[in-house]
C-alpha cells in the first residue's frame, strides 16, 4: 500500500494558546511530526473561524467572550485544499469534513469533562474500525508547554485528488479616499459618464441594476483604487526561534529518568526567557 493512503491523526489537549507564539509553536511542532489533521482542545482563544498560515490552518470553534476551553483542529497544508466544511458547535464539540476518493471523512473534536457511556458500547464502536487504524502512540518530546502529550494516529484511507486552485476573492476598494473632495469629485464624474454609456439603457430592473452596479465599481477601480493588504507582523523571528529550541531542549530533559529538582527548574526559566522574550518581540 502506497503511504500517501496513510493518514496522521492527532490528538493534543494543549492547555491554552492564549500566549504570544503559541500558534506558531503548535505549527512547527505539527510540520516536523508531519502531522495530517490534529485535533486539540483548550485552545482558550475567542470566536470561531479558521487562522491560515503559511504551513497550517488552524480551524478554532471558542467562547464568543471568554477565553476557556475551546477546541478545534490543525490542517496540514498537504491536506488544506481537501477539506469541504467545518462546523463549530462550540466551546467543547466541533467537527471538520474532508474529501476523500471513494468516501468524505468526518472528524469530531469533542472535549468531554467525563466519560457517559459504558465499555461495551464503546468498545462496539471501536471494533468497527479497529482495522482502519495502522498505528497509535504518544509523543512525549514535542512541548507547547502543557502537560498533555500529543497522541497520534496512523489510519488507512485513499484522498481524492484535490485542485490546488486559489479561491477568487474581490480585492477591497479604498473607500477612505473618498474623504478628498478632489477624489469624490472624480469619481462622481466618471460613475456619470459610465452610467450613460449604453443607448439604450436596459428596462428589465435586473439588467439596470447591474449596470449600475458595474458602472459604479468600474468608476472606484479607476478614481479610488484597492487597499493595500495588512503586512503581517513577523516579530517570530531567528531568536526566538532559538529561544524555543533551548527550552525544549530543557523539557526533553526532565523526561529523562535521571532528571533532578534542578533539571526542571532550569526549565522553568528557559520557559519564563522565551516568554518575556516573545512579549517583547510582539509588541515593542
Amino acid at each position: 500500500m502506497k503511504k500517501d493512503y496513510d493518514l496522521r491523526i492527532c490528538t493534543w489537549n494543549v492547555r491554552t494558546l492564549n500566549w504570544e507564539g503559541a500558534s506558531i509553536q503548535l505549527a512547527d511542532a505539527l510540520e516536523k511530526l508531519k502531522a495530517d489533521i490534529t485535533a486539540i482542545q483548550e485552545m482558550r482563544w475567542t470566536g470561531q473561524g479558521c487562522s491560515k498560515r503559511a504551513n497550517c490552518d488552524i480551524y478554532y470553534s471558542c467562547h464568543a467572550e471568554r477565553r476557556e476551553f475551546g477546541c478545534g483542529f490543525v490542517v496540514s497544508r498537504r491536506l488544506r485544499h481537501h477539506v469541504s466544511n467545518f462546523t463549530p458547535v462550540g466551546e467543547r464539540l466541533a467537527t471538520i469534513r474532508d474529501k476523500a476518493r471513494f468516501f468524505n471523512l468526518s472528524i469530531i473534536c469533542a472535549h468531554a469533562p467525563t466519560e457517559e457511556k459504558d465499555d461495551a458500547v464503546k468498545d462496539a464502536l471501536y471494533g468497527m474500525h479497529a482495522s482502519s487504524v495502522m498505528d497509535v502512540r504518544t509523543f512525549r518530546g514535542v512541548n507547547i508547554d502543557s502537560d498533555h502529550y500529543l497522541i497520534a494516529a496512523k489510519i488507512r484511507m485513499r484522498l481524492c485528488r484535490a485542485k490546488n486552485v486559489r479561491p477568487i476573492t474581490q480585492r477591497k476598494l479604498d473607500v477612505t479616499r473618498l474623504r478628498s473632495q478632489r477624489t469624490a469629485t472624480a469619481y462622481s464624474t466618471h460613475f456619470s459618464e459610465l452610467l450613460h454609456q449604453p443607448t439604450p439603457l436596459p428596462v428589465d430592473a435586473g439588467g439596470l441594476w447591474a449596470h449600475i452596479s458595474h458602472s459604479m465599481r468600474a468608476a472606484a477601480e479607476i478614481t479610488i483604487g484597492f487597499k493595500r493588504p495588512p503586512t503581517r507582523n513577523q516579530w517570530y523571528d531567528e531568536e526566538c526561534r532559538v529561544a524555543a529550541a533551548a527550552k525544549n531542549a530543557a523539557y526533553r530533559k526532565t523526561l529523562q529518568s535521571g532528571a533532578t529538582r534542578a533539571t526542571c527548574d532550569r526549565y522553568r526559566e528557559n520557559r519564563k526567557e522565551e516568554r518575556r522574550l516573545f512579549k517583547w518581540k510582539k509588541w515593542e
